[in-house]
């Protein structure tokens, strides 16, 4: 992907912007396994229906379902019923990531709010996927028959072992027990790509940025084309304002895969905080399309790209679009401030306009 010759100047105006929009990504982290558990709000039911097309073919199949925290660890995993319905209980006022598995199709991601402002008296929070033929025909990630490497059949039973205890850690939040595992699955195997993607991806979650970019360095020694490790450096470095540095991690990241939402949003990101507006456009616009809800909140950027050059009317449709998804986000006061900005050009334009 060629980069179109710009002056980088505008990246220091900007870098507070995506910085403030990875930590935001990072909240939940520290917010659920800081706070005392009276300070979290009630837990929350999430109950869930996709919907197909009426030829799909799922007779005698089941849609996968995982559901897993925004930046920090817990992840489940269930079968829709018949209907494509679903429930997970018990989970904390959040954004989470939902990824369906699809018989004859693949995978797809949408982010889901479960939030108060989207829950009933009753605690319980609805929503409903609709999947159209369009969408699993050009957004879905085939997923074909897994195969393992070599270097995966060479590892050692006892740091697979430990990996596994890793995870049943992780989806029980019990973070420090699980590095303890990781880090003695890497002691036994040094080139366990997956555990040192997963230590990285805790300390990217902890805010340890120096130590997460280090391990995600470590699995791309290991396996270069790795896409998990690949997404994650160029986020990290993201996060730490190294937005050229970036830049070639989260080209790859989209190559590899064109429908990942996470991929195209650090992408467009990244042309950003450089100063090339119309690439992150182009970019943030797939992951709307991608994900509508992405907890990026690709909204929050193309609005400061279209008020940067006047469209008011442009940023004023994704301001409101993102208040209606995200209503408990941190970024709604932000968003609100913006809106009256937007207001404001749009008056003095027409006003300018004005015989």
């Amino acid at each position: 992907m060629r980069i179109r010759a710009q002056s980088d100047r505008p990246a220091a105006l900007r870098l507070t912007t995506v910085f403030l929009l990875f930590l935001i990504a990072l909240t939940p982290s520290s917010y659920l396994h800081s706070q005392d558990p009276g300070q979290r709000g009630r837990r929350l039911e999430l109950r869930g229906q996709v919907v197909l097309p009426e030829d799909t073919p799922t007779l005698g199949k089941w849609i996968g379902v995982k559901i897993s925290g925004i930046g920090y660890s817990y992840n489940e995993r269930k079968r829709a019923d018949s209907k494509g319905r679903f429930q997970f209980k018990g989970l904390w006022p959040a954004t989470y990531t939902l990824t369906f598995l699809i018989p004859a199709a693949g995978k797809i991601s949408r982010t889901v709010e479960v939030t108060e402002s989207f829950a009933d008296v009753s605690a319980k929070v609805d929503k409903q996927f609709v999947f159209t033929e369009q969408m699993l025909e050009e957004h879905t990630r085939i997923v074909t028959q897994a195969t393992v490497s070599v270097r995966q059949l060479a590892l050692p039973r006892g740091a697979r072992r430990e990996f596994r205890r890793a995870q049943d850690r992780l989806a029980r939040a019990e973070v420090d027990r699980a590095i303890e595992h990781l880090d003695k699955a890497v002691r036994e195997a040094p080139d366990f790509m997956e555990a040192l993607n997963s230590l990285g991806t805790i300390y990217f979650n902890r805010r340890e940025f120096e130590k997460a970019e280090s391990y995600f360095r470590q699995a791309l020694e290991i396996e270069p084309e790795a896409f998990g490790p690949m997404l994650n450096l160029g986020g990290v470095l993201l996060s730490m304002g190294r937005a050229r540095a970036s830049l070639p991690y989260n080209e790859e990241a989209q190559l590899l895969r064109p429908v990942d939402p996470l991929a195209n949003a650090q992408l467009g990101l990244a042309h950003f905080l450089l100063g090339h507006d119309e690439s992150g456009v182009e970019f943030l616009e797939r992951t709307k399309l991608l994900d509508p809800a992405h907890f990026i909140y690709p909204r929050i950027t193309l609005a400061r790209i279209h008020m940067a050059h006047e469209r008011w009317q442009q940023a004023l449709a994704e301001l409101n679009e993102f208040l209606e998804l995200h209503p408990d986000a941190a970024e709604v006061a932000r968003a609100r401030r913006m809106i009256r900005r937007a207001e404001a050009g749009l008056r003095a334009a027409s006003e300018s306009m004005a015989p």
